[in-house]
């Protein structure tokens, strides 16, 4: 996935978790038409900026550069792991409620 803006090497981060989710059924719609959610938490612990992000984005399929790009990048960053594994379960667990609320509308 790619979001928007560039990091510098010092700046690299690893990703300790990320994951793609999408509305079930929607695999019938050409992929430019799907929407894409990715929830991840990054490890910053060997950076400037120590501690985890997780971070949240909207994904799209973008034909002219042949991959997904990611709109609307939410960042909370935690000093803890285990903190900031709390916070990816509870937005994972809003994200799941709105993919299928917004199905059964």
């Amino acid at each position: 996935m790619q979001h928007g803006g560039t990091r510098s090497r010092s700046e690299e981060a690893m990703i300790v978790v990320e994951e793609v989710l999408s509305r079930p059924g929607e695999n019938d719609k050409p992929i430019a038409e799907q929407e894409y959610w990715t929830l991840g938490i990054v490890d910053w612990t060997e950076s400037w900026r120590p501690g985890f992000a997780v971070q949240q984005a909207r994904a799209f399929w973008s034909e002219i550069d042949r991959q997904f790009m990611c709109t609307e990048l939410e960042t909370e960053l935690y000093p803890l792991l285990i903190d900031a594994e709390e916070r990816y379960e509870t937005r994972r667990l809003a994200l799941l409620k709105m993919v299928f609320l917004v199905m059964q509308l």
